[in-house]
């Protein structure tokens, strides 16, 4: 389901006013539907404006609009003209409008099963929450969100078109999917796309739905996007640059039968993944790193990482363990860093290595990085930088695999493997002013030989031990 592109205007005025039945019902019913047939029509026109010139001007879909009177979507009363959307499908375009009529009945029960080609929200509507039996959304248009208000899907959202896009869009109200989200109702894998400038939290299940094995997830909202739910999906998760998606549960990402890609940032949240691969680049949302952790509670990613671009890995706040192995180059002839940041501490225990032939594999500790532990037995060809003011960790004897070792001004090196290590990769050191071996708060540590290979260092130099 493709949930990013507004919905179109898919009704004239004219139509619309012609559903407004104000004869019918009590005359405090009346009442209040002539007093909201205007601001109806005025909301709906206004978003309806927007998103018809911008992006489907030629389609034309039959609105529906609720008009606050009511709990239940099947009954005609609850809507204005006293009719109901007919059920949708790929040639009935039905689209149901939420708008702010009236203070109350924000809830909208459905008491079956229910398809719509799509569901907007417009500027300024109430916050409504959807309980009951699932909706179908078989149209590329999805939900759209123009208000600031949040809006709560409770019941299952189930996608049977071949794209669709949820989002919210100018006032960045959030959406909230509580009931878990199928991917599609048939044996077609599809791609559900989250869009907008609003957070969208998905706390129930995303699953492949149907039969589909494969189904997929893009991320594109700029906002926070979280998954917090047991998902199942088969297929890949896409962030896109610029978005950001925070993990609230160990199968946040699906099935491990699908990778992750991610341009934009991974918030890890505490959490452990194993067995996902991922692929990965730049330096995240705001330098977030591409892959981070948030929270206080140490995280970890057991499988592969394989950055296609020079990247950032940033433990923010808790510790990273990343287990899996990483390979900094296994796609061209090019040169790509690897920095390491946070004062939460980084472990890498598997395997650094940079698989393409003729590529350059290198690792750079940054400044602000107060606690990074290489342990693996590592291959990488390129140069290891400690930058000075950031802290190392030596705990295996080819941690820093056989190329030169830069060590900048007020750096810190040292050992908590438990025991004596010697450095076997005969590694070149160049070496800055002021290194500390051991850490700022302590100079306690394992012993540490560096090795054989060359230390070239300027005069003055002050080592700590």
């Amino acid at each position: 389901m493709h949930f990013a592109a507004p919905l179109p205007f898919v009704a004239s005025a004219h139509q619309a006013a012609s559903r407004v039945n104000i004869s019918s019902g009590s005359p405090q019913r009346r009442a209040l539907r002539f007093a909201g047939r205007f601001r109806a029509l005025a909301a709906v026109f206004a978003v309806a404006v927007v998103c018809s010139i911008v992006l489907f001007p030629r389609t034309s879909l039959a609105q529906t609009t609720w008009d606050n009177t009511g709990t239940e979507w099947t009954s005609a009363t609850s809507w204005v003209g006293d009719a109901a959307p007919a059920n949708s499908s790929s040639t009935t375009t039905n689209t149901a409008v939420f708008t702010n009529l009236a203070a109350g009945f924000n809830t909208v029960n459905l008491s079956s099963g229910r398809s719509i080609y799509g569901v907007l929200f417009t500027a300024g509507a109430n916050a409504y929450t959807f309980t009951g039996s699932s909706i179908t959304f078989n149209g590329a248009f999805g939900i759209s969100n123009f208000s600031a208000n949040a809006q709560t899907f409770s019941n299952k959202v189930i996608q049977t078109a071949s794209s669709g896009t949820i989002g919210s869009y100018t006032a960045g109200g959030s959406l909230v999917f509580a009931g878990g989200i199928d991917l599609s109702a048939t044996a077609v894998d599809r791609t559900m796309t989250l869009g907008g400038i609003g957070n969208i939290t998905v706390s129930g299940a995303i699953a492949n739905g149907g039969t589909a094995t494969a189904a997929n997830v893009t991320i594109t909202n700029t906002a926070l996007t979280i998954f917090s739910g047991n998902n199942t999906y088969g297929g890949t998760t896409t962030v896109n640059a610029l978005a950001t998606l925070r993990l609230g549960h160990s199968n946040a990402l699906g099935a491990t039968t699908g990778a992750t890609y991610v341009v934009g940032a991974l918030d890890l949240n505490g959490q452990t993944i194993v067995g996902e691969t991922m692929t990965n680049s730049g330096t995240g949302v705001s330098s977030s790193g591409s892959l981070f952790n948030s929270s206080a509670s140490a995280a970890t990613w057991n499988g592969a990482l394989t950055p296609s671009a020079s990247s950032t890995f940033k433990a923010t706040n808790g510790s990273i363990t990343l287990s899996g192995g990483i390979d900094l180059n296994n796609s061209s002839n090019t040169s790509r860093t690897l920095t390491l940041d946070g004062t939460g501490g980084l472990i890498l225990s598997g395997n650094i290595s940079n698989s393409f032939a003729g590529s350059t594999g290198n690792i750079s500790i940054a400044a602000t990085a107060s606690n990074v532990t290489l342990s693996g037995s590592n291959s990488y060809n390129g140069t290891t930088t400690l930058t000075g003011g950031g802290a190392m960790n030596i705990n295996s004897a080819y941690a820093i695999s056989t190329n030169t070792l830069s060590i900048g001004t007020s750096a810190f090196l040292n050992n908590t493997s438990g025991g004596a290590i010697t450095n076997l990769g005969n590694n070149n050191i160049t070496l800055g002013d002021l290194l500390t071996f051991g850490t700022s708060g302590s100079t306690a540590a394992n012993s540490l030989d560096l090795g054989t290979g060359t230390v070239t260092a300027a005069s003055s130099r002050a080592i700590t031990i």
